[in-house]
Parts: structure tokens; C-alpha cells; sequence
């Protein structure tokens, strides 16, 4: 049977249906509106998405939100289109609370499976710039730029805040010193003691703890030492910030000052605070004091647990902190990743080949965990300790994927010690610490082009250049002869310089 000609029987009603919302839309006819929705849902052309997203954004336009929400919940599949256009139809009709209780309908863990895309959060953020200025708002405005690195963006809101509490100061201290402004950080905490606020334990420990998460142990301790002559009284963070720098430093006077408080003030009891003094009679060679310490705690978490283990490991007991392991999984505590990393670390420390080997085996089977780099470097470890090199060798290159950096530097430290002339070739890949490592591996052994192609990869190269005296061909002539001409002026003037 022959078409009629100029027929569009499918597309003519769409495309004109579409055109009429946007005409709807542009002259405000409500009316005119209503009745192409009406048209749209006797020809079953409602099921489009966007003729849909069109009838919200349409009746959003015209304020009518109940049409817009209705049209929206009887769509058969919720796009991202048609939900960033029903929460601009509530943001534009002054409805802001109706499009946050949407946007949080749509958060798991509810069953609505709505994704969100850089649009949704611009339709939010426009909506909220729009309120009068909010305590909490702009904490939590101050803290979303904080997290995503815009500290010129949380200054901004913090600036046009005219009322501040402490929170709004601790929270504004506290991301300026984990995006690395410690100046800018401690210029706010300056000026919130300055505005008469009574500054709390929160706020102190939030500088403290920010300077100690920098690796500035002097400037942490200090700021631990003013919190106290300010009259401010320590409390279980404090002495749980506190205490790891005390453990890296090894200083055992001020460890124990620091755990006298934490009994002066009842703080022993607290889980955290025992799994920091135990780990800091670990490092500071007091091995006894850990262990009573741990015995004497009521309930024992995996991180306590861990402490101890690593604390015996560290001093050599590994027959000890395989005891304490088999406790563990005996008390109904499930042994996590770090756990078997601190017990393989403290067989390697005693030298225990085949029981690390038993460890690391029984990982998967009775576990339920799979190795990673810092399981391997320290099997890796082990066996080069013991001269077991073809068995490390086959542990790393048994691994489908390229050896992370940490158990390649392992595995060439063992080959530098026992075998540096034959370098795996699996091994033999320029980056990172490994690279330098390998390249001294190469120097050490005279082999000089091995070490020079390292270098160079590492550096970025990608390739070596050679040129000879009195090269007048090679394609980079000019640079070369000018960076050595720049090299001779600077070796003539130290030359000088030195009176030789």
C-alpha cells in the first residue's frame, strides 16, 4: 500500500506538540499549556523524555509546581534531565526546601536510582546563594569548599558571615590546615581567640592536630603546651594526637608525663588512648609497659590488638606475635589487613621464613584477604633477608601485574645484597625510588650505559642523546654547544673565585 506523500505520521505530531510547549512557555498561556498536555497524553507521546522534561520545565516556568511534580512522578524512567528540571522548576518557584527533600529522596539508601551530575549541584547552590545568610548554611558551605581545595571560596563565605560561632572558626581552622595553609590557619585561630569566643578543647585540638598530620612535631607540641597554659583542659583526642608524635620521637620522659595526665584526668579507661600508649611503649623500647597496659584494657578492639602485635615484632618476639595473633582470632576478633602486615613484619624482624610463608598463604583461605604491596614487600623482604631469591623472584613476577614500587625496591635490595649482576629483567623499570636504586645496583657493578639509560628515563627523557667534540651534524647543535659554553663560563668564574 502507497504513503500518502509529505506524510510524517510518527515525528509531525512530536515535533509539533514540542513546538507548542515552547510556544506555551514563551507567551505564558497557561491555557494554551494545558491543552497541549492534553494532546500529549492521548497520542501516548508522554512516554518521551523529552516531552516530558519540556511539560516540567514549561509548567515550572509558569509556577505551576503541582503540574510540573505531577508530570515528573508519572514519567515511566526518572532521567537526570528530567530531575535537574524539576528541582529548577522548585528552586525558581522559591520552593527550596521541596527541591532539597527531592535531592535527598534521591540519595541511597533509598530505591530511586537517580544519578546526579554537575548540573543538580548547580541548581542547589544557585538555590541556596539566594538565602538570607545562615549560621549553619555557611558552616556547611565553608566546609564543601573547604573538602573540594577552595580555600579563596570558604574565605569568601566566611567573610560575608557576619555572626560566628566557634564551630564556623574551628571548621574554617581546621581546612585551611589539610589544604597546607598553616599561616593562613594560624592567623584564624589568632583572630578567633581575639573576638572574645571561648575557645574549646575542639578548636585546640584541631590545631594540633593539623600541624601533627603535617609531619611539624615542634609546632604541634608547642601548640599542646599553650592549650594547657591557656587553661584549657586536654581531653582523649588531644592525648591520642599527641602521643604518636611522642612514639616517632622516641621520647619516653614526655610519654610518660603524657600518660600520668591521661590517668589525672580518668582517661585510661578510653580505648583509644590505651591503643596510643601502648603503641608509644612500643616504639619507646618499654615493651613491658605495653603489654600490661594491653592486658589490663577490658575490651580489646583490632587496633589494640595490632599495637601489640606490632610491639612485639618490633622488638624481635616474633614466636610472641604469632601467640598474640592466634588470641586474637581465638577472642572473636577478626585479624584485618594491618594485622597480618604486623605479623609478617615481626617474623621478618625474628627471621621466621617458613612461618611468614604459612601467614601469607593462609591469607585468602582462612582470612578472606587478599595480599597487597605492603603484604608482598614484606614477604619479598623476608626472603631476600634469608638468600631466598629465586623463591622472591617467583612470588613477584607470579603476579599478572607489573610489582608496585614498594616490593620492586624489596626485591632489588635483596639482589643488590646477594646477586647485583643479574637483575631480573621484570625489574628493570625506571621510576621512583626503585629507579635510583636500580641505577646504583648498575653503577656499582660497571655497568655504565645500563645505569646512564635509567638515569635518563628518569628523568623524563624518554631517550639518550649522543654527540661527539667537533659535532657539526647532530640535529640539536646549537643547544648543545650552548649549554656548554654556559658550563664553562660558570666553571671559570668558580675557578676564579677560589684564588687557584
Amino acid at each position: 500500500m502507497r504513503k500518502a506523500e509529505g506524510r510524517r505520521p510518527l515525528v509531525e505530531p512530536y515535533e509539533l506538540l514540542l513546538h507548542a510547549l515552547n510556544r506555551a512557555a514563551a507567551s505564558s498561556s497557561s491555557s494554551l499549556l494545558r491543552r497541549t498536555h492534553a494532546l500529549i497524553h492521548t497520542t501516548g507521546l508522554w512516554r518521551k523524555p523529552v516531552l516530558s522534561c519540556k511539560l516540567i520545565s514549561s509548567y515550572g516556568r509558569l509556577l505551576n509546581l503541582r503540574h510540573a511534580r505531577k508530570s515528573f512522578e508519572l514519567m515511566p524512567a526518572t532521567t537526570t534531565r528530567a530531575f535537574n528540571c524539576i528541582l529548577k522548576a522548585h528552586v525558581d518557584g522559591g520552593q527550596l526546601r521541596s527541591a532539597l527533600d527531592l535531592y535527598s529522596l534521591s540519595l541511597p539508601p533509598t530505591t530511586a536510582k537517580i544519578f546526579h551530575d554537575a548540573m543538580t549541584f548547580s541548581v542547589l547552590l544557585r538555590g541556596c546563594s539566594d538565602l538570607e545568610p545562615d549560621l549553619h548554611l555557611a558552616t556547611d558551605l565553608v566546609h564543601f569548599y573547604l573538602k573540594f581545595s577552595r580555600p579563596d571560596h570558604a574565605q569568601k563565605v566566611f567573610a560575608q558571615t557576619p555572626h560566628r560561632d566557634l564551630v564556623l572558626w574551628t571548621t574554617m581552622v581546621d581546612g585551611f590546615l589539610r589544604n597546607g595553609e598553616h599561616g593562613e590557619a594560624m592567623r584564624l585561630f589568632s583572630e578567633m581567640r581575639a573576638s572574645g569566643l571561648q575557645v574549646s578543647a575542639a578548636a585546640w585540638n584541631a590545631l594540633v592536630a593539623g600541624y601533627a598530620r603535617g609531619g611539624m612535631a615542634a609546632q604541634a607540641l608547642c601548640q599542646f603546651r599553650l592549650m594547657q597554659a591557656a587553661g584549657v583542659t586536654p581531653d582523649c583526642a588531644t592525648i591520642c594526637t599527641i602521643l604518636p608524635l611522642l612514639s616517632r620521637s622516641a621520647v619516653l620522659s614526655s610519654g610518660a608525663a603524657a600518660h600520668g595526665f591521661a590517668l589525672r584526668r580518668a582517661l585510661e579507661g578510653d580505648l583509644f588512648v590505651v591503643t596510643a600508649l601502648v603503641d608509644m611503649y612500643g616504639k619507646c623500647g618499654k615493651l613491658s609497659h605495653a603489654r600490661r597496659l594491653f592486658e589490663l584494657a577490658g575490651d580489646k578492639d583490632a587496633a589494640l590488638w595490632n599495637a601489640v602485635i606490632l610491639a612485639h615484632g618490633a622488638h624481635g618476639d616474633g614466636e610472641e606475635a604469632l601467640r598474640l595473633l592466634r588470641r586474637m582470632e581465638a577472642s572473636g576478633e577478626k585479624p584485618n589487613g594491618i594485622t597480618l602486615t604486623a605479623a609478617l613484619s615481626a617474623c621478618n624482624h625474628a627471621g621466621m621464613v617458613d612461618e611468614a610463608r604459612w601467614l601469607f598463604q593462609s591469607m585468602a583461605e582462612d582470612h578472606g584477604l587478599l595480599p597487597s604491596g605492603e603484604h608482598f614487600s614484606c614477604m619479598v623482604d623476608l626472603l631476600g633477608r634469608a638468600g631466598r631469591l629465586q623463591e622472591a623472584f617467583f612470588l613477584v613476577t607470579g603476579t599478572p601485574a607489573p610489582p608496585p614500587e614498594q616490593v620492586r625496591g624489596a626485591l632489588l635490595a635483596a639482589c643488590r645484597t646477594h646477586l647485583p649482576d643479574a637483575v631480573p629483567a621484570q625489574l628493570d623499570l625506571p621510576g621512583g625510588a626503585a629507579g635510583v636504586m636500580l641505577s646504583n645496583i648498575y653503577a656499582e657493578s660497571g655497568r655504565w650505559e645500563e645505569m646512564a639509560r635509567v638515569r635518563t628515563l628518569d628523568r623524563g627523557g624518554g631517550a639518550v642523546h649522543a654527540f661527539k667534540v667537533f659535532d657539526a651534524l647532530h640535529p640539536q647543535m646549537e643547544q648543545i654547544y650552548e649549554i656548554l659554553s654556559h658550563l664553562e663560563a660558570v666553571v671559570r668564574l668558580e675557578h676564579h673565585q677560589g684564588g687557584c
